[in-house]
């Protein structure tokens, strides 16, 4: 048991300095850094805007706006319609040549 465990402590030393002497490939070079060069640090919150308060129309304007425009259908047929639409570069099916079925007679089909 203890072979197997220096065994598997020296596969796992031999892992990590492996990961430690990676050399730095083309990816720094693209990003304009140095061969060798610590990655400038960018934090994913730069870009964030605060949430702003913005003015809210009376219950009763919101209500006759909606009344105005058709109501909960109006906005169901909008959700209804985007999901019809075909993803943008979807080749579109062609119709499929009208013919008889050719099992209809054996399954109560008329011929």
């Amino acid at each position: 048991m203890s072979r197997s465990r220096s065994l598997c402590a020296v596969t796992l030393a031999v892992a990590c300095s492996a990961a430690f002497a990676q050399v730095p490939t083309a990816g720094a070079a693209a990003r304009g850094q140095a061969p060798g060069a610590v990655p400038k640090y960018v934090s994913p919150l730069r870009d964030y805007r605060a949430f702003a308060d913005e003015p809210v129309a009376s219950w009763r304007e919101a209500n006759e706006t909606v009344q105005r425009i058709g109501g909960w259908q109006a906005y169901s047929r909008e959700a209804y319609q985007a999901l019809r639409k075909p993803a943008p570069g979807t080749p579109t099916k062609p119709a499929a040549p009208s013919e008889p079925d050719p099992h209809g007679a054996h399954h109560g089909g008329k011929r």
